[in-house]
């Protein structure tokens, strides 16, 4: 019965979609016609999946307020303090309904601020606040969204379906991060703090950086890879690392191309056109037999052949992803599949390739063994809608790499960590978060395969894009 009722809103917000957001939007209130079609995509987004995690609709839009401030000057506020004003009410009137937090449960506005009376902020009444689905999901009003997103007066309290709530609370989600972010940048720093920047760190000449190139979202990318620059802190004092995130592959590349990072942990093709840059090989991860690409397809898809690909889509990370993007397309195309006619969707991380599939966006997905089984950990009940379809053969595992003017001795003090980090207390948990099982000694000739297998590709397939 839920499942009906949950199908039947959903068509319900399908039907005249296109004309239900023209209503919504009037994007002439935008100075900024960007900001305007922005938000019709996140709309398109949320009626496309009632009932569904933000993250998930959203993909790698949910990330968007780690990259919005990379500064700790603090002048944001002062910079644009109408934004923050009308980013703090907007948190005010909409989120602190639903999160519990302790604010004003009334506002005054220019007009009853003559009288002496208040508004309440947000009724908890009606079908949003009793929790059930309407079989029709009324519409909000024309202009909602603009006045929302304006430094207006509030408007006046409506009873709100599920569906509009969810949007409601959806979008004050992201003014409340940015309001977060904002708000800690005049805070007093007590330790280092990962920054999440498409730019690199400013130089500081005691602290070198440990960039990781974007195997997960900027989130999780700490979390997993946090505690390994911790350790390299420990075990080699008198030097300060910092974990230094990128927002996408290009912005990564970008830092090697310009030789922003001390200490760097590319893919295999990344690691062949870093040194190009000057960059040196110390050490790789170990065990090849798990860099290999995977191809996965919806349980229900039908797709039985590689050739039943051809005219469908694919989603893949990146353009330059060495095992979910290169590997895999290496594969269809020995396998029968024309690649002029496959629509490629680079998704920007390996997370959002397989949501692509999940989501019914695309036919197939590329990835990794990596990524795969974290996915298959934190989001079982999706990844139990696709399976692997196909495996490639392996190829050389991701290196480890140090700037030109990081000296001998720091480099081989960063080796000899890294070698000995199966053997620390500790360490295997961390190997294993990390999802491998160790670093060995390389150096660049252990890459000359990469070198062959990327110099073929291009010849057969399509330039890989980066010199």
């Amino acid at each position: 019965m839920a499942n009906s009722q949950g199908t039947r809103a959903g068509q319900a917000i399908k039907v005249g979609q296109s004309s239900w957001i023209d209503q919504e939007l009037d994007e002439r209130v935008f100075k900024d016609a960007r900001l305007g079609r922005r938000l019709r995509g996140l709309l398109a987004q949320f009626a496309q999946a009632p009932g569904r995690r933000i993250p998930l609709v959203c993909q790698d839009w949910a990330n968007t307020p780690w990259t919005l401030v990379s500064t700790t000057s603090g002048r944001e506020p002062a910079r644009h303090p109408h934004k923050f004003r009308s980013s703090t009410r907007r948190y005010v009137t909409l989120v602190a309904p639903f999160s519990g937090h302790s604010v004003p449960s009334r506002v005054s506005s220019p007009a009853n601020r003559k009288s002496g009376a208040a508004r309440p902020l947000f009724e908890r009444s009606g079908s949003c606040a009793r929790g059930s689905i309407p079989k029709v999901l009324p519409k909000l009003s024309p202009g909602f969204y603009a006045d929302m997103f304006a430094p207006a007066p509030l408007r006046p309290t409506r009873r709100l379906s599920v569906a509009a709530c969810r949007i409601r609370l959806a979008i004050a989600r992201l003014s409340c991060a940015l309001v977060a972010t904002l708000a800690g940048c005049g805070a007093e720093k007590t330790g280092y703090e990962p920054t999440f920047s498409a730019e690199p760190l400013a130089p500081e000449a005691d602290v070198v950086t440990v960039a990781v190139h974007p195997l997960h979202g900027p989130q999780k990318l700490v979390t997993l890879y946090q505690p390994l620059v911790d350790y390299l802190n420990t075990r080699i004092p008198g030097t300060r690392f910092a974990l230094e995130a990128s927002s996408s592959y290009g912005a990564f590349e970008q830092k090697l191309r310009d030789r922003k990072v001390h200490v760097a942990l590319p893919n295999p093709y990344q690691t062949v056109m870093a040194e190009k840059h000057g960059y040196r090989v110390i050490a790789k991860v170990a065990d090849d037999r798990d860099f290999r690409g995977l191809i996965l397809v919806r349980k229900d898809g039908g797709v039985q052949r590689p050739t039943d690909l051809n005219g469908k889509s694919a989603s893949f990370p990146a353009p330059t992803a060495l095992a979910a993007t290169l590997l895999p397309q290496r594969w269809l195309h020995d396998h029968g599949v024309d690649m002029g006619s496959l629509t490629k969707i680079y998704a920007g991380t390996q997370e959002s390739s397989i949501l692509n599939l999940v989501l019914g966006k695309t036919t197939a997905a590329g990835t990794w063994p990596q990524a795969w089984r974290s996915f298959q950990q934190e989001q079982p009940h999706l990844a139990s809608q696709v399976m692997v379809k196909w495996e490639t053969e392996p190829l050389v595992n991701n290196s480890i790499m140090v700037r030109p003017d990081v000296n001998d001795v720091l480099a081989a003090k960063i080796r000899e960590a890294l070698l000995s980090l199966a053997t620390e207390s500790g360490g295997r948990s961390m190997l294993s978060r990390m999802e491998i099982r160790g670093f060995e000694a390389a150096d660049a000739g252990v890459y000359d395969k990469v070198r062959l297998f990327v110099r073929n590709f291009e010849r057969d397939i399509r330039p890989v894009g980066w010199n």
